[in-house]
């Protein structure tokens, strides 16, 4: 991870930083490599309060950004209003 191409890397693609009521907050995306051909994925956070909403942002942008990828479709499935309007607001900063 400390590799300078590799910690660069990292930071311009799978990091963020933003303010909350309870001051600066730190994200980092993190994804299994699959195997060649497979072009599934995904990212599982369980826990409340863990960052899952900052997570999908941060991961749906270095999915866009990846030229191996050709127009990817992001699903994100949700399971009340309260969470919609959290991830509109996360997607939206």
């Amino acid at each position: 991870m400390c590799e300078p191409g590799r910690f660069l890397d990292l930071l311009r693609h799978c990091a963020a930083f933003g303010e909350t009521g309870g001051g600066l907050i730190k994200i980092i995306a993190s994804a299994k490599d699959q195997p060649p051909g497979d072009h599934k994925a995904g990212v599982i956070r369980p826990t409340q309060g863990s960052g899952k909403s900052p997570l999908m942002a941060l991961y749906a942008g270095l999915l866009v950004f990846d030229t191996r990828m050709a127009n990817p479709r992001l699903v994100v499935l949700t399971d009340c209003n309260d969470l919609d309007d959290q991830l509109f607001a996360i997607f939206a900063m």
